[in-house]
């Protein structure tokens, strides 16, 4: 794919279908006809299949399409197949983009420097009102039994009006995957995205392995994007949800990271997170798992919540086994790219 852009937009699925119309017609409209777009289609819904093929015939972009579920990292590496550009702009299928938006994240690396750039998040409904995250803080530090992991999101949940004039452009520890801008070059230096996690938290792991190969991430407010969190799950994407944050994603995404980063049995991030990501995955059973929570607490209702998982939920959730196998055959050959018509 040859471009004169600079940079190269990959959307990819990150936890359900029913945003990615949305979220795909807010970066066609905030784009340039002229910068490459390659959407990764893991799985989708067949109406959303035929739309994106229209949308692809009419638009001019590329899909790159699998027939089983893809995890995030998964999803990106397939899309950087296609990447020719010298930057990369990640995005999610649950994201709202403003105008500007990919200019200014390039401005700010071609300004800097920096290896990854992260745009202002915000988050919710109405759009562009609420921060998400001003950029994050990030650091790893030295414990006698391996390292304790701290990450904050700056000015979260802050109305945007009320902090927008103070904000600048400055370095960070880390920016998140809803959108980032990423050097291609950085693949180069500390490999590809990590796929042994499934399901979190790679944002974290590649601004890690940028810090500690001598590249910086920055914060750029100039280019602002918006997170629509999942209120309620469609029965026509439930299966990919659990899946996505599944109990065995989340320990063994964990459990790579912990590993990978030495981090103590104590650190109280990998807890936290843990807890985190299982109320996400139980928001399919609202407001049940709402009530097991308040009547039998956190580890009752977890018990609950496993127990349940590994009765009803294995019928609903795809196996993984053949997932795998069919993600690894669709890796040979290192090609799935769709041009559209």
């Amino acid at each position: 794919m040859s471009s004169t852009s600079p940079v190269t937009v990959v959307v990819v699925p990150r936890q359900r279908f029913s945003m990615a119309r949305r979220s795909l017609l807010s970066v066609l409209k905030h784009t340039a006809p002229s910068t490459p777009l390659v959407y990764v289609d893991g799985g989708s819904p067949r109406p959303l299949r035929e739309w994106l093929d229209r949308c692809a015939r009419r638009r001019g972009f590329s899909i790159i399409r699998t027939p089983h579920y893809l995890s995030p990292n998964e999803a990106r590496n397939l899309g950087m197949r296609a990447v020719e550009t010298p930057y990369v702009v990640f995005v999610d299928n649950d994201v709202l983009v403003a105008p500007g938006w990919v200019d200014a994240l390039v401005r700010c690396a071609d300004e800097t420097g920096a290896w990854v750039v992260g745009p202002l998040y915000c988050i919710g409904e109405p759009p562009f009102t609420t921060v998400h995250m001003a950029g994050g803080d990030l650091e790893l530090i030295a414990r006698p039994d391996g390292h304790w992991l701290r990450d904050t999101h700056r000015l979260s949940y802050e109305p945007l009006e009320r902090v927008r004039a103070s904000l600048r452009r400055e370095p960070c520890g880390f920016a998140e995957f809803h959108a980032a801008l990423v050097r291609r070059e950085v693949f180069d230096k500390v490999g590809p995205l990590d796929e042994e996690l499934l399901s979190t938290p790679e944002h974290l792991d590649l601004s890690l392995l940028v810090a500690r190969a001598g590249g910086t991430v920055w914060f750029e407010p100039t280019a602002m994007v918006n997170y629509l969190p999942a209120r309620r799950i469609r029965p026509a994407e439930a299966r990919f949800y659990l899946l996505r944050w599944s109990d065995r994603w989340n320990r063994a995404s964990l459990a790579r990271f912990r590993a990978k980063w030495a981090l103590a049995p104590d650190d109280p991030f990998s807890a936290g997170h843990y807890m985190w990501i299982t109320d996400k995955r139980m928001l399919v059973f609202e407001p049940v798992w709402s009530a097991l929570r308040k009547g039998m607490g956190w580890r009752g209702s977890l018990w609950a919540a496993r127990a349940f998982e590994r009765g009803l939920t294995r019928f609903l959730i795809p196996d993984e086994e053949g997932r795998r196998r069919a993600h690894e055959a669709f890796r040979v050959p290192p090609t799935g790219l769709a041009p559209a018509a």
